[in-house]
């Protein structure tokens, strides 16, 4: 509204303006200042509605990203709350304890773990090296694996002391500008098995002692022998791991039966034929080279393994078996399925990589609206349904002389109690049960 008027003077320029004009002109005026104000004008309000309809969009994408980011948020809380591995996080140099998973509460009993530091909450570890290894990660930032890690520990504070085995990742977290806050930490436990092939370790030596000492009975004795062999073959029977034993030849003389779940051949029709005759594709492969130096008195340890035959992880070991003479006349190659702890591990990495991608995102968006907004000349303001203050724009800054901080969280009536009895105020109630309001001409009693 433009308002031409024959009075001159700021007091009949102000009656104007408060009539509800947006411009006042005074004759006598030129026709091209008229045009040129009536352009800006509408220049003006085409700019403001292009800014209503941008800020419309940016609050749906962002209302878009908040669910895309809880939604994946749920999803790795879920993973982590129902992985049957350990895991934790610890923050800061002292390492306090952020977050533990059932798996992890488990194993040490009623113990409040979650704000304690962990020298605080497990002092049974001072002198184990565990406090040492935390420490590294966090001051170097380098990752640290460990197979097979003893650690003494008692389920409940006051309980006595039990040794436990661990295959576990220490990885170190960063902030946005790469500073390290903490260290996650995913483990699981394999006492059982590390006391088991220890067990068959002992086994297996005794076995070779006894047979060393009863050669020259071997007739008389062939009975014991054969039911000794039959109960090692129950040991590695019973066994989840791979175990296969290899002569010099490269000959199976052992092949359990989670070797022949595992690669579909029968235990006859593998015993007493060299590798190569059984699977021969293998002959390029790593698990080969390593058969044939660990007959050549070398020993393997690969912590991280996939057969050609297999798309899943093991762990194995290929150990050469010497004679009383310490000559090698055997390997025996033992394999340890690790396929779920490390695609847990890497499907855990990929969803804390996409947290923060969206995060960022999230936070340039965020900027981008701020600033959209902060450039309007219109007075822009954001309740919550208490209408209390959310967001202003430095227009209303300017306008009420606070700083936006100075109301943000603040009700309205709390900081501007004369206008409850206003049309404004009214105005408010009625956009909050979902009407849309346009008020063309607006007299605030705030300013």
């Amino acid at each position: 509204v433009i308002l031409l008027s024959a009075r001159a003077g700021e007091e009949a320029k102000v009656e104007g303006i408060q009539a509800g004009a947006d411009d006042y002109l005074v004759k006598p005026f030129s026709t091209r200042e008229l045009l040129a104000r009536v352009k800006t004008h509408l220049t003006m309000s085409q700019v403001r509605k292009e800014s209503l309809q941008r800020e419309t969009s940016l609050t749906e994408e962002l209302k878009l990203s908040r669910k895309r980011i809880q939604s994946a948020y749920e999803t790795l809380h879920n993973l982590v709350m129902q992985v049957p591995a350990m895991v934790a996080i610890l923050k800061g140099p002292e390492h306090e304890y952020e977050f533990v998973n059932p798996a992890y509460q488990k194993l040490l009993g009623s113990r409040i773990l979650v704000g304690k530091k962990i020298r605080e909450a497990l002092p049974e570890l001072e002198g184990q090296g565990i406090f040492e290894l935390l420490d590294g990660v966090y001051q170097t930032g380098e990752s640290h694996i460990a197979t097979e890690l003893p650690a003494k520990l008692a389920g409940d504070q006051h309980s006595s002391l039990h040794e436990h085995y661990f295959n576990l990742l220490y990885q170190p977290m960063y902030d946005d500008d790469r500073n390290i806050q903490g260290i996650i930490v995913f483990a699981y436990e394999v006492t059982d098995q590390v006391i088991a092939r220890k067990k068959a370790q002992n086994l297996a030596e005794e076995l070779e002692k006894k047979i060393q000492i009863r050669t020259a009975e071997l007739i008389q004795r062939n009975e014991e022998l054969r039911q000794q062999k039959e109960f090692v073959e129950i040991i590695l029977d019973s066994s989840i791991d791979l175990i296969g034993v290899y002569d010099k030849e490269t000959r199976i003389i052992a092949f359990n039966r989670r070797c022949e779940e595992m690669f579909g051949v029968k235990r006859e029709q593998a015993l007493g034929k060299k590798l190569l005759e059984v699977f021969p594709g293998s002959k390029q492969s790593s698990a080969y080279n390593d058969l044939l130096k660990a007959l050549n008195g070398e020993t393997i340890h690969n912590k991280k393994f996939r057969t050609s035959s297999s798309e899943r992880y093991y762990e194995n070991f290929v150990i050469p078996l010497c004679d009383s003479a310490n000559e090698v006349t055997a390997a025996l190659v033992i394999a340890h399925d690790i396929h779920a702890s490390i695609e847990a591990a890497e499907k855990l990495t990929r969803s804390n990589k996409e947290l923060i991608r969206i995060n960022n995102e999230l936070k340039q968006q965020k900027e981008f609206v701020e600033t959209l907004i902060d450039s309007s000349v219109d007075f822009i303001v954001v309740f919550d349904k208490d209408l209390n203050y959310v967001s202003v724009n430095k227009k209303v800054e300017e306008i009420y002389d606070l700083k936006g901080e100075n109301l943000t969280g603040k009700n309205i009536l709390n900081v501007f109690p004369q206008v409850m009895e206003t049309s404004m105020y009214k105005d408010l109630q009625r956009a909050l049960k979902g009407e849309s309001v346009h008020v063309q001409i607006y007299n605030s009693t705030i300013t």
